[in-house]
This record gives C-alpha cells, structure tokens and sequence, in this order.
C-alpha cells in the first residue's frame, strides 16, 4: 500500500552529500543512440492512467532538462474523450493500456538482453532458423574440439560466459540427456489411435466470432501476455495446472503445479482447503462431458468469493497432459496438448460465465494464466519448441475468438521465456494480423512505441530503476489508499473521513490519524484491532498483480517500493523459478550480499506490522530512525539512472515531494557547478 503524506521533506545534508557523490547531470549523459533521446533527457518517466495532462509545475524545470516524461496510458487520450478540462480518463482501460505498453517494453528488454539465450538449448533445436541452426552447429564443433591448454587462457573464460547465456548452461547437459531420451522412444508414424491432426505450425483459420454474452466488452482487443514467472502465483482469473488424469483414477490427478498449489492452500488458508477438498478423490472434482480433459473443483465457493471480494483466489483448471510418449509422433503429442488448452479456454470461460463472476480487479477482461504444459513431467521437454510456437498461435486466435478474454503465458524459465519472446517476434513481422493488442499503442513508428524501445534499452543497460505505487498491487485486487482506510472505517461507522478531509492530498495523514484514534476502541463488532494491524490484514494479499509480474520480468537491478505487501518480492523471487537463480535482497528486512536483484521496501512490510508507515507520528518517527537513510538511496538512484514511476496518482503527495526533492538537488547541483567554473 503506497503512502500519501506530502508534509515531509527530506534532509538537504543527505541531498548534498549525494550530489557530490555524483556528477552534475547524469541523466543526461547517454551513449550511442540514447545520446539524443527525448525521453532519457529527463530524469523520470511516469505513466498516469487519472489525468490527461502533465502536471502543472512542469514549466519550471522545462528549461533546466531535468522534467518528468508524462506518460497518458489511454488511447483515447487525443479522442472524445477528453471533453472538459475536468473529464479523466476511464481507468479500467487505461490500466489494461498500462499492461499492453509494460508488455511491449518487456518483449523488446528481452530480445535486446537475450535474444541469443535459446539457441544452444537443445529443448528449442527443431524450432531454429536454418541460420540459427548452422550457426550452432559450427559454434558446438568448435567448442568440443576445444584443446584442454586451450580453455586455460582468459579469453576462454570470456567466451564461456557468452556461452552460458546461449545456453550451455548447467542445465544444458540434462537437457540433452532428456531429449535425447525421449526422441528414442518417439515413433516416426502414429501407433495409437489418435487422429493426427494438421501441424500446429500451420498458419491459424479465421478467428471465429465472438462468443461472450456482452457484444463488446472493451473497444481494446485481447492480448497473450508473456511473462517470467510462476503460474500459481499470478492474479488472474482462472489458470491451468497440468496433470495426468489417466493414472490413479481413485485419487486426485497428480501434477508438479497442482501438488505445489496444494502445499501453498494448506499454509495459507487450511478451512479453504478443507472446503475444496474434503475426500482428495476424483470424485471432488467436476463431471462435465462436455470437457473431457479439463476439470475444476465442485465445491469452488463462487458465491463466498462474490460477497467477500477480498478473499477471492484464482480458480484452479486442472488439464490433462499424460501422454504416453511411445504412442504418439511428436505432432501428435503437441496436438494432444493444445486440445487441453482449447478446452482449459472454454471450460473456464464457460464457468466464470455461468457463475456471474466478473473479472477480478475490475478488470475489463478475464485473464487466464497459462504454463507451458507438458514440457516437465508431461514428457514433451524434446518439443519444447514446437509446445510455445503451437500456445502462441491458439492463444492468439483465442483471445480474437473471445472478446472478453486476456491470456498469461507463464514461463518458468528465462530460456523458455526468451524463446517464447522470439517466436512472438518472429510471429509479429510474418502476419501483421496477430496481437491486435499491440496495436492500441499508436502506430508503429509513434511515440508509444519509441517510448518503449527507449525504456527497453535503458533497462537493457542497467540503467533504468522502478518505483512501485498502491495501483500495482490494484490489479491483485488490493485497495486504493482511500479505499483501503475506508474499508476499516467501515466497522466503526458509515465512511465519511474521506469527505471530511477531501481536497488536500496532507489531509491523507488526518484520516490516518482519525482512523488511528478509533481502532483503539471495539468496532461494531466488539473487536478491538489496533489500524497496522488491520492494515496488514487487508494488505496481505498472497498474488502479485499482472502488472507487477510484467516489471519483474525486465529483471531489474533494483525496485523502490512504499507498499507493504510482498507482492514485489514474490514476483520477483518467481522470476526463473524452475531453475531458481534469482536472488532478492530485501532492504532491510532480509539483505543477502550479491544477490541479483534488490527491493527497498520504504515504509514497512506486512510481515513486520510496528515498522508500518502511515500516521503523523509514524512519519515523525521515520525521520529521526536510522530508516531515514534509505531515502538517499531512492536519491541516489533518481541522481545516477532513469526512474520509471509506476502505480502512482497524479495527486499523490509522496510521489510529488520525491520529485520536487531531486529536482532541486539537481538543478541546484548544476547551477552550482556553472557557476564555480567562471572566471
């Protein structure tokens, strides 16, 4: 949850050191094609989706470069529907906008980082250019004929590096072994009676039209989302959990995903699991004949998750995915596998539908979350490839058949991840037709899009920081600020505070206090829970937000977050999971030296409720503990890279003195400078 006090302001001293810490302007000194750039020219870049226009003290640092780039995340910000200075933009799409433009940044991070990452990998060796394939096969030649006094010179050190990001990794040699095996046991023609189906390569027939009960949702199309991170731990609406239904017909289906979500359900909310599961056997699952491949839990509490929002889980789809692979020819099987996502799609579509359940979050599409299914223990991981090639190509016909539906593509490790960003690519430029999403962006040579190539690069560079505001935890269906004080207002009395106080963004810390005052007596109930407390209660939310996965996908070096959830924590610890090389230091609750990410968390953590920043007081005493030395580093990071603003409101008063703050530490910095340099 992101704090909104704007009373504060941080010690010039700390300023000052950190401006001599680092040269006059470093923002504004880029190399090569940044050099020029209009957005890396300043030292920010915010994307809004609550107002049009930028803000109004802008004009004051326009001439000094040190602004903030704006940027409206709606795409009618230029249409009808900016009417009146007082109109705003609808923020149900802007925010889906906002995740459209993150992805876009995402895809384009990736192939500039590590778009070689797959080509060794010998999960993706069928699905390579002839020139990719040539190209490894000389590289492989050269490296095994390799002298031993060879491999002792630095240079060799050097070489092995690049060739760990191409894959000739740790996990190279099991990969081999796994494929190598299981295209031994692969026959050339089909020997079972599965029909073989035309190539899931082959280019896709005409989107059917759309089947939901509304005839337009959103005038934005869907969109497949690539993302790096774990299936079970995403936001969404429904996701798919692979499994084999085929063996142990007496007991529920068996599958690394459902197991581990399983575990999970029983640590977080053991009366839920009982109510899911009360025998652990086929039998507490759906019968639907329709779905043959595909069931869900009878007892999902629909009704429960309507009333009380806030405890709302996604609904777990279980697919099956047990082929035996001496029966089917490679085609067969990745036919067989997209026959369970087309039905994962439908049944749950078909559910969320019939059960009146709107998409959570507000969001204006349900949002579906999709593995890689089959490439584990689904005995596939020879087919890797042509599993991700064949997903992209049925989710993209999928969410153009469908017009309420989003579809997550979640992968679990980077190569799988990057070889899935290639193939988009590669998908892009052949059929101009495919992820209409992209194309709310503007056109391709527009701002938009230069905007997220420029923010790409910045991060491809290490150059480019994140702040996270209350609105990425929104899409978790957390609360606003307002929201989140009004609903503990709500067990005392009928909320008026908001009122009370609107007007002023200071006025925030007055609710707080207000609020502080009366969780020291029983609510309507006769509890007596002091406001951290609650607090933390409805900000303990176990799933990161679509959008919080997406900006743990750039994998960046560091992240500011004043939210106390552990949603960027867990996003970003779900980033290569399957191989777990992502360490998170987090500051300064856990710091592990040498990881590679950090996270500052400013103003407490759910986990540790006395550190919660919220009221007058807290803020007070925030100023004179050691924490407020963290604050330089938020400093230092807007001084010496780009920072990109994300989740936060125009009127935040927090976000508002963080900016003026540096401005002037930098402004005056330079003024400085120029000044000792005249004769």
């Amino acid at each position: 949850m992101s704090d909104p006090s704007n009373h504060r302001t941080f010690h010039s001293p700390s300023l000052r050191k950190f401006s001599s810490l680092v040269s006059p302007h470093p923002p504004l000194l880029r190399s090569s094609s940044l050099q020029k750039n209009r957005l890396v020219s300043n030292i920010a870049t915010t994307l809004s989706l609550d107002a049009w226009e930028q803000l109004s003290d802008e004009s004051k640092w326009r001439d000094s470069k040190l602004g903030i780039n704006f940027l409206c995340m709606h795409p009618d910000k230029e249409g009808s529907a900016k009417k009146t200075p007082q109109s705003k933009p609808d923020v149900g799409i802007a925010a889906r906008y906002q995740e459209i433009f993150l992805d876009l940044i995402v895809m384009k991070h990736s192939l500039l980082v590590t778009g070689s990452r797959f080509i060794l990998d010998p999960r993706f060796t069928s699905t390579l250019s002839p020139s990719d394939k040539t190209f490894k096969d000389h590289l492989m030649n050269f490296v095994t004929t390799m002298p031993e006094e060879a491999k002792e010179s630095p240079g060799w050190l050097e070489m092995e590096r690049n060739l760990r990001n191409m894959g000739l990794d740790d996990d190279y040699k099991e990969h081999t072994n796994t494929v190598k095996s299981l295209e031994k046991l692969r026959p050339n023609t089909s020997t079972s009676k599965v029909s073989s189906k035309k190539p899931a390569t082959e280019p896709l027939s005409p989107p059917k039209p759309p089947t939901s009960p509304q005839p337009t949702i959103t005038p934005t199309p869907g969109h497949v989302f690539i993302l790096n991170t774990s299936v079970c731990q995403l936001y969404v609406d429904a996701f798919l959990a692979p499994c084999d239904f085929q063996s142990h017909t007496y007991r529920l289906p068996a599958g690394t995903i459902h197991t581990a979500w399983r575990h999970e359900l029983i640590d977080r909310d053991p009366e839920l699991f009982n109510e899911l599961i009360p025998t652990k056997t086929r039998g507490d699952l759906v019968d639907d004949k329709q779905f043959r491949l595909v069931s869900y839990y009878k007892s999902w509490p629909f009704e429960r998750f309507k009333v009380k929002k806030l405890e709302a889980v996604p609904l777990i789809v279980l697919g099956h995915v047990g082929y035996h692979v001496g029966r089917l020819t490679g085609v067969e099987h990745v036919n067989m596998l997209m026959e369970t996502v087309e039905e994962f799609v439908g049944l749950s579509l078909k559910t969320l539908r019939s059960n009146d359940v709107k998409p959570m979050a507000n969001k204006k599409k349900y949002v579906l979350g999709l593995p890689v299914l089959g490439t584990g223990y689904g005995m596939a991981t020879d087919l890797t490839g042509e599993v991700l090639a064949s997903i992209l190509k049925l989710a993209s016909r999928l969410v153009e058949s469908n017009d309420d539906l989003d579809i997550c593509l979640c992968c679990a490790d980077e190569g799988t991840f990057c070889m899935a960003q290639s193939l988009r690519r590669k998908m892009i430029k052949e059929d101009v037709g495919v992820w209409r999403g992209f194309r709310v962006l503007g056109e391709v040579e527009g701002d938009r899009l230069r905007d997220a190539k420029d923010l790409a690069a910045l991060a491809a560079r290490k150059e480019l920081s994140i702040f996270i505001g209350a609105g990425v935890s929104i899409g978790a269906g957390g609360l606003s600020w307002y929201g989140l004080l009004e609903e503990i207002e709500k067990n005392f009395q009928t909320p008026s505070l908001q009122n009370k106080y609107k007007g002023n963004p200071s006025d925030t810390l007055l609710v707080a206090d207000s609020l502080d005052k009366m969780c020291a007596k029983p609510d309507k109930n006769n509890v007596t829970k002091d406001l951290k407390t609650r607090i933390a209660e409805l900000t303990n939310r176990p799933f990161p937000s679509l959008l919080m996965a997406l900006l743990a996908s750039l994998q960046p070096a560091g992240a500011i977050t004043q939210n106390y959830d552990h949603h960027a924590e867990i996003a970003l610890n779900n980033v290569n999971l399957r191989t777990r090389t992502n360490t998170v230091s987090i500051i300064p609750y856990r710091q592990i030296k040498g990881a590679s990410t950090w996270l500052l968390k400013m103003h407490g953590c759910v986990s540790s409720k006395s550190d919660i920043v919220i009221t007058k007081s807290d803020f007070e005493k925030f100023e004179e503990s050691r924490l407020k030395a963290l604050s330089g580093l938020v400093q230092g990071e807007l001084m010496t890279s780009h920072m990109l603003f994300v989740g936060f409101s125009m009127t935040d008063g927090n976000y508002l003195r963080i900016i003026r703050e540096v401005r002037e530490a930098l402004d005056n910095r330079k003024s400085n400078n120029s000044t000792s340099s005249t004769p």
